[in-house]
């Protein structure tokens, strides 16, 4: 069996109740919330892309902000979507600078460091 972890995708929300991870269960590593025992399941993201990582969870306003690459592997966007789930995802990063960026967010959200290459 394999058991593949990424430990920055694990948060503990509504107080501790749910929990959110990456998986790869639907082909595509996607962020899923689960309840505390496992009852409730749903997939955050969804489409034919892999997310890469997740960047930081507003749960206060219900936003998640994830990296992803769906057009090339060689460059990384940051995104939006609900945390609730089924939501539309939005590009964050503009459109006019294909490459590779990355996000770094504070602890609350309200700072962000934003690094950028197209080399």
């Amino acid at each position: 069996a394999w058991l593949d972890l990424h430990e920055d995708s694990m948060r503990w929300l509504e107080k501790g109740a749910t929990f959110t991870w990456i998986s790869e269960r639907d082909g595509w590593r996607h962020l899923y919330s689960s309840s505390k025992d496992g009852s409730t399941m749903k997939r955050i993201t969804t489409g034919e892309f892999d997310v890469v990582r997740v960047a930081h969870i507003d749960e206060k306003n219900g936003r998640v902000y994830f990296i992803a690459s769906p057009e090339n592997a060689t460059q990384r966007y940051l995104y939006m979507t609900s945390l609730a789930g089924g939501g539309k995802i939005e590009r964050i990063t503009s459109a006019d600078q294909p490459g590779w960026h990355d996000y770094n967010f504070s602890p609350d959200g309200t700072h962000i460091t934003h690094t950028f290459s197209s080399f």
